[in-house]
């Protein structure tokens, strides 16, 4: 994982549990806008 990406982790663990959901639905969108075909799935989604 990036520096970048386990900021962003340690920020969003700083929230409340009820407002962690925000940051999420937030980067998803952005990931979605980025790459509009964004079809991956981590290793964790993988195995579930």
């Amino acid at each position: 994982m990036s520096a970048v990406a386990q900021q962003i982790v340690e920020l969003a663990d700083m929230l409340a549990e009820e407002e962690q959901n925000l940051p999420y639905e937030f980067i998803k969108r952005i990931v979605l806008a980025w790459d509009s075909d964004f079809t991956k799935v981590t290793p964790m989604e993988k195995v579930r």
